[in-house]
This record gives C-alpha cells, structure tokens and sequence, in this order.
C-alpha cells in the first residue's frame, strides 16, 4: 500500500528506517546535500542522483579502431561502479592473438562515454589510468605502462613510459599473442 505525501514532504526528526523494500527516487532527483557548504569556486552540483553496479566487455585493438585483438575468452570482463558523474573501474585483459595490429593500443569498452570539459586552453579531463600488473609483452626493464581515458569517448589509450625516451602511446608492437594487462582507474562521465 503505498502513502499519499503532502506536496511540502515530510519532516522526519530521527531518521528514517525501511524495514523492507527499497527507497526509489524519480528520474532526475536523488539526495540533496544542499545543507553543506559550498567550497568550489564555482557552484556546485550537491544532489547524488545517480548509482550504478556492473560488468562491462573490454576488447584490445589498434588506434585505427578496425582490428581488434583477439582476446581471452577468460579475460574480457571488467567491473563498474558508477556514483554520481564519476565511474570506478578495474580490468583483467589478456589476448590470444594480435592479428595484423599495427599503430597504437587502445582499450575500448568502457561503460560510459567520458566527459569532455572546455578550457580557455581547450579540451581537458585525460583521466589516467594505472596498470599495476601485465604479463608476456615485448618490453623491458625500465619500462612502465599506464594510460589515459579520452574525453568524449569509451576507450583507453594503454602509454608506455621507459628512461630514455620518456611517455608516449603503446605501439602495438610491444603487445604480444598472449599479452595481458590488469588496469584501473576512473574518470568523469557525460
């Protein structure tokens, strides 16, 4: 049975508690945090109107976005948690064959299309990306890999970072047949 609120709402004194069932807020609306201070210079958004769990495919190709990696049928799950405009993620990838890959590699498949914010020196919000473990690739001590989430898109572009020649986007060279990389990170979203 559900209850008829007065348009004004109600004033709840101790809390609230649901003993059973769910609180569901109508599209649009969500928890507002209005009552706090505002500390941005800017004004700020202070209602949490959104939250997300979930499972997403990541699939390797290269920059050229029209040959894909054939990957791991193990390892193409990645995992999600969206809360308010930011998403949470973490992957395990791992490919089975690079193909005729040329250029540069990217990880697509991201849940959420990244946002892209306007500054007076133009496009901003790169959200890195940490790659604290990979496996059977052609690099070699000094060499370090991490990468970025492009705004206006889904996808990651994997970097490389060695002594000598400093960062630069992953060429797919250096990928192997059985290549694999666990990353992690989170970014702003649309």
């Amino acid at each position: 049975m559900a209850a008829t609120i007065p348009t004004n709402g109600i004033v709840l004194n101790s809390g609230l508690n649901v003993a059973d069932g769910d609180v569901v807020m109508a599209n649009g609306h969500g928890i507002s945090f209005a009552a706090t201070g505002d500390a941005g210079a800017a004004t700020p958004t202070e209602l949490l109107d959104d939250y997300e769990e979930g499972r997403f495919t990541a699939q390797l190709y290269d920059h050229s976005s029209t040959t894909n990696f054939t990957m791991s049928s193990t390892y193409t799950t990645g995992y999600y948690t969206k809360v308010g405009n930011t998403c949470f993620f973490h992957a395990y990838v791992v490919s089975s064959s690079i193909n005729s890959t040329s250029g540069y590699v990217r990880l697509s498949g991201l849940p959420f299309t990244a946002a892209t914010l306007q500054t007076n020196s133009g496009t901003n919000n790169y959200a890195p990306v940490s790659v604290p473990y990979a496996q059977g690739l052609n690099i070699t001590a000094g060499h370090n890999l991490s990468g970025y989430v492009v705004p206006g898109s889904s996808y990651i572009v994997m970097t490389q970072y060695n002594a000598t020649g400093g960062t630069g986007s992953m060429p797919s060279s250096l990928w192997t047949d059985d290549g694999g990389a666990m990353v992690t990170g989170h970014y702003r979203t649309t």
